[in-house]
């Protein structure tokens, strides 16, 4: 089952080539298709933890089973095309209430390996404020 969808809002940088009502599908982490919980974004919004792609040419880690050979070829291909501006990336969930799901997930990409070197949990402690102001600004939207 389907919980909701992720719908990309804003970029900072550049518009890539995606369809302006492009959607990931989210699915209850409890329900019958939680094998096929896409990696990124859908993954830290079930987690409610930030989720990493160290290298997206090599995205074998981080298949779920349950995810169709069509959609690991669309993927691949996508991160192929795009590899001059993402070759990794943080998915984050920007969150008030650890017991709820996140108010918004904040994608950051880089066009190297390895986003964020070592020093990984540093970097995720100092976003943290940033975090929690986008999750209060978007729970208090109408």
């Amino acid at each position: 089952m389907c919980i909701c969808l992720l719908k990309i809002e804003k970029w900072a940088l550049f518009e890539p080539n995606v369809p302006p009502d492009f959607c990931l599908p989210v699915y209850s982490p409890d329900g019958d298709w939680k094998d096929k919980i896409l990696f990124g974004g859908p993954m830290a919004f079930v987690t409610k933890k930030p989720y990493w792609v160290m290298n997206t040419f090599r995205l074998g880690r981080h298949w779920s089973s349950g995810v169709s050979d069509s959609v690991k070829v669309a993927l691949t291909a996508y991160f192929k095309k795009e590899r001059k501006v993402m070759r990794s990336f943080v998915s984050l969930p920007a969150a008030t209430n650890l017991d709820e799901f996140p108010a918004a997930i904040v994608n950051i990409q880089w066009n190297r390996k390895k986003i964020f070197g070592k020093s990984s949990g540093l970097v995720i402690d100092l976003l943290l404020p940033f975090l929690l102001v986008i999750a209060h600004g978007r729970s208090a939207a109408p």
